[in-house]
C-alpha cells in the first residue's frame, strides 16, 4: 500500500488518458503545486507526483481552471495562470523525457 494522494482543489481537477492508456487526473494542492496522480497499465499501479517539484523553471499556479491533453506523439500539455496572470504550460517532452514549464504569454507572438 502506497502513500496517500496529497488533498487537491476540486475547482483546478482535470483528468485525461494518453496515447499508451494511462489515466491522469491533476490539480493543485494548497501550496499551489500541480500534483498529477497517474495510473500506469504498464505498471499497473496509481502513482502521485508532484509536477511543480520535478519541472525545470517551475513555479506554483494560481487557483484556477487547468486543462491538460495528451498528444499523439506522447507529449503531454498542461494548462494554467501563474500567480501574475500568465498563460502557462507544463509540457511533457516524450523524447527527453522531462517535464518544463512554458510562460506562453512571455513566448507567444502577436499576430
Amino acid at each position: 500500500r502506497g502513500a496517500e494522494a496529497p488533498a487537491l482543489i476540486g475547482a483546478t481537477l482535470t483528468a485525461f488518458t494518453t496515447p499508451w492508456a494511462g489515466q491522469n487526473i491533476v490539480g493543485l494542492d494548497g501550496a499551489g503545486d500541480l500534483v498529477t496522480v497517474w495510473w500506469s497499465p504498464e505498471a499497473n499501479i496509481w502513482t502521485t507526483t508532484n509536477l511543480t517539484e520535478i519541472t525545470a523553471n517551475s513555479a506554483p499556479l494560481a487557483i484556477g481552471p487547468i486543462t491538460g491533453q495528451a498528444s499523439l506523439d506522447s507529449s503531454i500539455y498542461i494548462f494554467g495562470t501563474t500567480l501574475t496572470g500568465d498563460l502557462a504550460s507544463f509540457t511533457f517532452d516524450a523524447g527527453a523525457g522531462a517535464w518544463n514549464l512554458l510562460n506562453l504569454s512571455e513566448t507567444a507572438v502577436s499576430r
